[in-house]
C-alpha cells in the first residue's frame, strides 16, 4: 500500500492525447529523433531501428509527434517510444488509485505499459 508523501521518480509525457508516466528505472534517456531506418515486413508500429549510442535499438510509435524519442529498458533490452510530448520530470506524489502511477497537476497518470508495447512486436510474424 502506498502511505502517504510516497512519491515515484520519471518522466510524465502526453502521447495520443493521453497522460502517462515512465518510472526511472525504465527510462535511459529522451533525445531528438534519430534517423530509422524501415524494417521489411514489420507492423506499422515498428517504425524501424535507430542507432543510439553504437546501438541499433527498435523504434515504435506510441503517438503522432516525431521531434522526440523516449529511449526506455524493458526485459534488459533498449526500446525506442517516439510521438510523445514530454511535460515534466522529477519526483511525483504515487496515486492512490494506481499503484505505478502518479499525480501530476491534480491528473492521475497511469504507468506506461511497456510490457503490451513489447507484446506487440512480439505477436507480430515477422519477430
Amino acid at each position: 500500500m502506498i502511505g502517504d508523501g510516497a512519491r515515484h521518480g520519471g518522466l510524465v509525457f502526453r502521447a495520443g492525447g493521453a497522460l502517462a508516466f515512465a518510472p526511472v528505472s525504465a527510462v535511459v534517456k529522451l533525445v531528438v529523433m534519430p534517423k530509422v531506418a524501415r524494417v521489411p515486413g514489420a507492423p506499422s508500429s515498428l517504425l524501424g531501428v535507430a542507432l543510439v549510442d553504437g546501438e541499433a535499438i527498435p523504434v515504435v510509435a506510441i503517438g503522432a509527434s516525431r521531434t522526440h524519442m523516449l529511449v526506455c529498458t524493458y526485459l534488459g533490452e533498449r526500446l525506442g517510444l517516439v510521438g510523445i510530448e514530454s511535460l515534466a520530470s522529477g519526483t511525483f506524489p504515487a496515486d492512490p488509485a494506481s499503484p505505478e502511477g502518479v499525480r501530476y497537476e491534480g491528473a492521475s497518470v497511469p504507468a506506461l505499459d511497456l510490457a503490451k508495447v513489447y507484446a506487440s512486436l512480439q505477436r507480430s510474424p515477422w519477430a
